[in-house]
C-alpha cells in the first residue's frame, strides 16, 4: 500500500524503506491503509479459488502493508489475442466459467475488484484462466466508504465507476466482465461508456462474432450503459 498522493518513502538510514504519509494527509493515509488490509484479509480467506490470484500471506511493517501473492506463469488474454487472435464462444466459456463463479463468491463478502480486463486475465500454462491484479479492488460502498479513488481503464470501466463517489457493485464487474468478452470475441475494445452516454457506438456484438443472437442479448445487457439494467450479480 503505497499512495503517491498521500505517503513518500524515507531514505533514513536505519529505516530506508519507511512509507510516510504527507503533512496533513495523516487520516486519509490511514483509513486508506485500514481498507486495503481489511480487502486484503477477505482476499487471503479465498486461496482455494483457483480461477483468482491466491494472497498468501499479508504483512504489516515499514508503516504499511504489503501483499504476498501467487506467481501465474503464462500469458494475458489481450496477448493470446494478439497472437493468435480472437477466440470463439465455445472456447471462451468454459475458461471463464470458473472465474464467473470465483467472481460469485467474492461479490458475497461485499469485494468488487473494478479492474477486470484482458490484461488482468492470466491462461496459466495449466490451461487455466485467473484473475489477477487487485490493486483496485474496494469493498461495495456503503455509508461509510462511499468515496472511493478513481481507478478505470477506458473501454471497460462502466459509468459510475469515473465518480468518486458513484454507486458501485457486482454490478460494475459485470459490466467489466461483459466488455472483456466483448473483447476476446471481437479483437476491438468497446467504445468508452461515458461517451456512449452522448451517442451509443457500440457494435452489435452478433455482427462480428460467432455467436447466437440470445447470447450477444445476455452479454450486451451486461453492458448496458444505467447500472439498474445490467444483471446486479
Amino acid at each position: 500500500y503505497f499512495p503517491t498522493t498521500l505517503a513518500h518513502r524515507t531514505y533514513i538510514a536505519d529505516t530506508p524503506h519507511q512509507i510516510v504519509p504527507f503533512h496533513g494527509m495523516e487520516d486519509s493515509f490511514e483509513k486508506g491503509r485500514q481498507h486495503f488490509l481489511n480487502e486484503a484479509i477477505i482476499l487471503k480467506e479465498f486461496q482455494n479459488l483457483h480461477s483468482i490470484v491466491a494472497v498468501k500471506d499479508v504483512i504489516e511493517t515499514n508503516g504499511t502493508v504489503y501483499l504476498v501473492m501467487e506467481f501465474i506463469d503464462g500469458i494475458t488474454l489481450k496477448q493470446y489475442v494478439q497472437e493468435n487472435g480472437v477466440l470463439s464462444f465455445q472456447e471462451l466459456l468454459p475458461l471463464l466459467q470458473p472465474v464467473i463463479l470465483s467472481l460469485t463468491q467474492i461479490h458475497k463478502k461485499g469485494l468488487i475488484h473494478r479492474d477486470i480486463s484482458p490484461d488482468n486475465l492470466m491462461l496459466g500454462v495449466d490451461n487455466q484462466l485467473h484473475l489477477i491484479d487487485f490493486g483496485a479492488a474496494s469493498i461495495e460502498n456503503t455509508n461509510e466508504t462511499k468515496n472511493i479513488t478513481v481507478i478505470l481503464k477506458s473501454g471497460y470501466a462502466p459509468p459510475e465507476q469515473y465518480l468518486s463517489d458513484g454507486k458501485q457493485g457486482a454490478w460494475t464487474d459485470v459490466y467489466a466482465l461483459c466488455s472483456t468478452i466483448y473483447m476476446l470475441l471481437t479483437g476491438f475494445d468497446a467504445p468508452e461508456s461515458i461517451r456512449r452516454i452522448q451517442e451509443d457506438t457500440l457494435l452489435p456484438l452478433a455482427e462480428y462474432a460467432d455467436i447466437t443472437d440470445w447470447q450477444a442479448a445476455a452479454i450486451e445487457k451486461g453492458m448496458r450503459i444505467p447500472a439498474a439494467d445490467r444483471f446486479q450479480d
